[in-house]
């Protein structure tokens, strides 16, 4: 900016000089003439466009000179030469710094880095490979510009633009990117090139597959620029963001004493938590490093649809739990509200933790008998409605959430019929969850095939606690 406005200011002073030395020149040549000066109006705008008229014009008048032979001009016209050539050369670098600038600022914007992933292997699925999301993040936080993404030759894979369209949570798997897995030979793995514009890459947010987590990305390698930032497996269904900065080897044991209580992975955060900073607590920490825990004080979950009935869904029962992994008495500590489902049982039905819960929901009836044939094993129900039914769950202050889970134990067809299928958790006014819940007849010690267990921070211990206590 400061050599814009000197130029401004020389460009200035050279269009003065120009008009005084032409009224030199003529009043010298025909002195009983009178000249006119040039109307000549310079405007702080006209910067670079003016060195060429001014050289021009300096230029113009010393041929001037020459060509009428005058070997000697008058004093004043040696004077305002002089002060054009000084001026001249003052503007030349200041055109030429402001040049130097551009041109940086120029290269900057037009950089672009190389982001490689290589993907080794997925969750168990044996047909096919998946990923909602991947966002190349800046030293904001905020997605960099995509100029391209390609990869090695796969015959049968859909387009790599639903990986990089800006949008994180999807609720159709015709938006999810997929692709055949395992790749055909000679391939071994599958391979995918980013190319940004800008800055250079500060992180990669990799967000999976809600709706069919044994397609969801593995054992991945990412490379920045040609360096290896990252490898290692990914959390089945944690999204998460990788940083790109240099992390220790696991195989170089020389320092492994000095870094033995040293995290080898770098922090990894949820895109939600991140956009709720507000809601941030003191972290904890695991094997993996800093875990991304949020506080929230209301909690929204949303039923889109049901598997078969298209008016009514139900679910079994739901568990909000702490940071401890216990379950948290929800019913005593939050007001509940159903909107948008109908003439339901009162939504507190749902957050029961009593074993006897079925028994106890026995002696609640809804007064609607179109419900009725759906009372078999008295699991709390409501109209299905547009865009979708709502539970509301307020606390009475800010509470850490680690998982929230939903039961939808299957007993007989008409349960299958009913059972909510899809659904959206909000927490904060922001969408941090939408997936399927499982629906099995199948039951093994922990009731994971009937019961869907989502995660807020990626913690084994206190997973495994959650699962062990599941009492469904």
């Amino acid at each position: 900016m400061e050599n814009f406005e000197k130029i401004s200011e020389l460009n200035i002073l050279l269009n003065y000089f120009s008009n005084q030395l032409f009224c030199e020149l003529k009043n010298f040549m025909n002195p009983n003439v009178p000249a006119s000066p040039l109307k000549i109006q310079p405007k702080p705008t006209q910067m670079l466009p003016n060195i060429k008229n001014t050289s021009r014009t300096v230029l113009t008048s010393t041929s001037f000179m020459k060509k009428q032979n005058i070997k000697k001009p008058p004093s004043n016209a040696s004077f305002i030469l002089k002060s054009m050539t000084n001026l001249t050369k003052q503007m030349t670098m200041s055109r030429r710094n402001s040049y130097e600038v551009k041109q940086l600022t120029s290269s900057i914007s037009d950089l672009t880095n190389t982001i490689i992933i290589q993907i080794e292997s997925n969750y168990g699925n044996p047909k096919k490979i998946s990923c909602s999301s991947l966002d190349i993040l800046g030293s904001h936080k905020r997605p960099l510009p995509i100029k391209s993404i390609t990869y090695k030759s796969l015959p049968h894979c859909n387009t790599l633009q639903k990986l990089v369209n800006g949008v994180l949570i999807k609720n159709n798997e015709k938006d999810i990117w997929w692709a055949n897995w395992p790749p055909q030979p000679p391939m071994t793995n599958i391979t995918i090139i980013i190319h940004t514009i800008g800055e250079v890459p500060d992180s990669i947010r990799v967000w999976p597959n809600p709706m069919d987590p044994t397609s969801n990305l593995k054992n991945i390698k990412v490379y920045s620029n040609g360096v290896l930032y990252y490898s290692g497996d990914l959390p089945e269904t944690f999204g998460l963001i990788i940083p790109l900065k240099e992390v220790r080897v696991e195989d170089d044991e020389s320092d492994d004493e000095n870094h033995k209580n040293e995290p080898n992975v770098s922090l990894f955060e949820l895109k939600c938590l991140r956009e709720c900073q507000s809601d941030f607590i003191p972290p904890l920490f695991d094997k993996y490093g800093e875990i991304p825990t949020m506080s929230c004080q209301n909690i929204t979950i949303g039923i889109l649809d049901s598997y078969g009935d298209p008016e009514i869904f139900s679910i079994q029962n739901i568990k909000i739990f702490d940071m401890n992994g216990e379950a948290m008495d929800v019913v005593q500590n939050c007001a509940i509200e159903a909107e948008s489902c109908g003439n339901c049982p009162s939504p507190n039905f749902l957050f029961i933790n009593s074993k006897n819960k079925e028994s106890d929901l026995m002696k609640y009836k809804t007064e609607n008998n179109s419900y009725n044939e759906y009372k078999s094993y008295v699991r709390w129900h409501g109209r299905l409605s547009k865009p979708m039914s709502k539970i509301h769950v307020r606390f009475k202050t800010p509470v850490k959430v680690s998982c929230i889970q939903f039961s939808t134990i299957v007993k007989s067809d008409e349960d299958i019929k009913i059972a909510a299928r899809k659904v959206n958790i909000f927490a904060a006014n922001k969408k941090i969850w939408a997936g399927r819940l499982k629906l099995s007849k199948n039951y093994d010690r922990r009731g994971c095939n009937s019961n869907t267990f989502v995660f807020f921070a990626e913690n084994e211990t206190l997973q495994n606690k959650i699962l062990d206590n599941n009492d469904v």
